[in-house]
């Protein structure tokens, strides 16, 4: 039998270790300290992955640290950063994460709960979180376009053909869409133009295809939009071609970005250099 003053000494252990446990709690929300701020965006250089960040502009007069970040939205699933980041005052840091794929909904809605410290304080604030330029918006659109396109059917992209030569040479890609049966609503209406390329003259128009029924391919023929040397030197999003699509649930003007991959883009600046008269 255990003594009586080791059981009580037993219960007061465990009450001080409760009381302990009790003490040792997460901070309350509280606003980010004075003249701190946080948006959300992509950089343009970035456009071909998925790498957004959080820019945290310090303003306060103080160095601050952002110790983690959670970035919510209904439109993809929750993003988690860790880390130790000292942003010094009057300096912006680029904190950058991997956008989960997007979902179709209705507005962004991106909320940052973010942990900081600053002159020995920390705390932890929940704060609505601004897509400054769209960015990242357009990102979640285009997932958006794109799965209802992959629901509704399959798309093979062939090889580049080069037809013609020199200043005269059309750049040709069939792409063809095998409808799946699946999803009956989405339709193409047509290929967008980039800073590097648009539709040749005698290209006919796309037109709408509802993709439902049996498989079809559309031939798209492209020519330099322009021929400028420094365009292509600088340039990072001239062979994202934008697929046009509309369906149900998909927000006006949906598109999503044909996946080339790194073969076909590199022919792409290939033609672009030999059509414009750039190549070496």
């Amino acid at each position: 039998m255990v003594p009586v003053r080791r059981v009580v000494g037993l219960v007061l252990a465990a009450g001080l270790a409760v009381g302990v446990v009790a003490c040792v709690r997460e901070p309350d929300d509280a606003p980010l300290p004075a003249g701190v701020e946080a948006h959300l965006d992509q950089s343009r250089v970035l456009r071909k992955t998925r790498t957004v960040f959080v820019r945290v502009h310090n303003g306060s007069g103080k160095d601050l640290t952002v110790e983690q970040f959670r970035l919510t939205s209904p439109r993809f699933e929750p993003v988690e950063w860790e880390g130790r980041e000292v942003v010094g005052a009057g300096y912006d840091a680029d904190l950058e994460v991997t956008l989960p794929v997007g979902r179709c909904g209705g507005a962004l809605d991106a909320r940052l709960t973010v942990e900081t410290r600053s002159d020995g304080e920390h705390r932890r604030s929940t704060l609505p979180l601004d897509d400054v330029y769209g960015a990242v918006t357009a990102i979640v659109d285009r997932d958006c376009a794109q799965v209802s396109v992959s629901e509704a059917a399959t798309v093979e992209i062939d090889e580049v053909r080069i037809v013609g030569e020199g200043r005269d040479a059309v750049l040709e890609l069939p792409v063809t869409f095998t409808p799946t049966g699946r999803r009956t609503d989405v339709a193409l209406e047509g290929f967008g133009p980039t800073v590097l390329f648009t539709a040749a003259p005698d290209a006919p128009p796309v037109g709408e295809h509802l993709l439902a029924g049996t498989p079809f391919t559309v031939d798209l023929r492209l020519v330099p939009n322009r021929c400028d040397p420094h365009a292509l030197a600088e340039d990072k999003v001239g062979t994202l071609i934008p697929v046009l699509v509309s369906g149900r649930g998909l927000p006006d003007d949906a598109s999503y970005f044909l996946p080339l991959g790194d073969r076909r883009r590199g022919a792409f600046f290939d033609y672009y250099a030999e059509a414009c008269g750039l190549a070496p």
